[in-house]
């Protein structure tokens, strides 16, 4: 069984003895009581037995497996640290991720409804971010190993769209003249309605212009973008996004949802919350997420730092059909939030910031007399906290819903919904 070097080995004070798995943390890890308190395991399932084994990187080796365990179905598992939850059987890890939530908000004193786990597929993931480095002659593309710059190369990967995976080859050919010896690259692939974006980002020892054999490989890949640190390599073609019916041209390294599946989820229960809304601010709107579908009902002012995303985002409703009025600005939100007293014109607000959450936003959330809030958020730890500043400011936080985003992963998605 294959691990990865960040457990906690077994106590040198006490003789070891096996432990059984209690359940799963929240980086996915299983946890069970040692001698010397919680041990935390690696690659371990909810009633699972493992036995000291100071052979074992982990020091722990599995003795028995228990019931919540289950056959990972790619090849690459235990040494692709992408995914870290294959093992564990699909309703422990359903369970789990609720769990997580839960605690999560506990820690913060917050009780309240969470919903089950909103399930997605395997293989719906159009946005992912790879590795890259330059080895010899070549060049590898694949995730790092847990905890580990070592890079995994994945010719067959179960949980991203499969032309992400078949661009990899022409990305390669375009990365080899550019990256110098040990030289590393991250690439992010977004599927679009009409091909690949794709944006690099390194530090070339060379840079040089696209020859005709990349242009093709990258035609035949279905590349119709590619950039390099912002700065374009070539295109073919706009990269063209339809979000709640509207047509989007997505900047280079524009966010999106990472599964299309998955946003409509978030929409679905964000349109949900503020259906009755007549005015909505939009807040870290990124290109439109959640902006569009609001606006079929509801008049919206977006904000987000990022301009590329708030230019596309207005090009895109100038051309849409059946919008109530919406209007958009550049805002670094984190560091000049709105204020309370630019907030009393809204009856609805919806919120996804990034992982470390919207605590300067939040602040003045509270202080406002917003009636409703929809947080959307890839963090329960920072969602929770900003939630406790909310509900210290007169909020009740009604239900949270966790949507399965990152399949695989200990990461999850949700939204939760809170009433003044």
């Amino acid at each position: 069984m294959a691990t990865a070097n960040f457990s906690s080995p077994p106590s040198a004070m006490a003789e070891p003895q096996s432990v059984v798995i209690e359940r799963l943390g929240h980086l996915g890890d299983g946890i069970a009581t040692g001698p010397d308190g919680p041990l935390h395991i690696p690659l371990a399932a909810p009633g699972d037995v493992f036995a000291p084994d100071p052979g074992d990187p982990s020091g722990w080796r599995l003795a028995k497996a228990g019931p919540s365990r289950a056959d990972p179905p790619c090849p690459h598992y235990g040494a692709c640290g992408g995914c870290n939850l294959q093992h564990v059987s699909a309703h422990s890890y359903a369970q789990a991720k609720r769990e997580w939530v839960i605690a999560a908000l506990a820690r913060q004193g917050i009780k309240t409804e969470v919903d089950p786990l909103v399930p997605v597929a395997p293989g719906r993931r159009r946005r992912a971010t790879f590795a890259a480095m330059r080895r010899g002659s070549g060049v590898l593309i694949g995730f790092h190993r847990a905890r580990s710059h070592e890079i995994v190369e994945v010719p067959r990967c179960l949980v991203v769209r499969p032309r992400l995976i078949k661009a990899l080859a022409a990305i390669k050919d375009i990365l080899v003249p550019r990256l110098g010896h040990g030289g590393a690259a991250r690439i992010t692939i977004t599927e679009a309605d009409n091909g690949l974006g794709v944006a690099i980002n390194s530090k070339p020892v060379k840079f040089e212009p696209l020859g005709a054999p990349e242009l093709e490989g990258g035609c035949i890949a279905g590349i119709v973008r590619a950039s390099w640190n912002g700065e374009l390599l070539y295109a073919t073609d706009t990269v063209r996004l339809t979000m709640s019916g509207v047509r989007i041209e997505l900047p280079s390294g524009a966010f999106i949802q990472a599964a299309r599946e998955c946003e409509e989820a978030l929409a679905a229960r964000v349109g949900e919350a503020l259906q009755n809304a007549r005015k909505v601010a939009d807040l870290y709107c990124g290109v439109g997420t959640f902006t569009f579908a609001l606006a079929r009902s509801a008049a919206i002012d977006a904000f987000d730092a990022d301009a590329p995303s708030i230019s596309a985002l207005v090009t895109a409703a100038r051309r849409a059909e059946k919008l109530k009025p919406v209007a958009a600005a550049v805002r670094d939100l984190a560091r000049r939030p709105l204020m309370a007293n630019e907030l009393t014109p809204y009856d609805g607000v919806v919120l996804d910031p990034p992982r470390a959450g919207a605590e300067a936003q939040a602040r003045q959330l509270a202080r406002s007399s917003v009636p409703r809030i929809a947080y959307v958020s890839c963090s329960p730890a920072s969602f929770a906290h900003d939630a406790r500043l909310l509900v210290e400011g007169g909020y009740l936080l009604q239900r949270v819903t966790p949507v399965d985003q990152f399949l695989w992963s200990h990461h999850v998605e949700l939204v939760g919904v809170f009433q003044r």
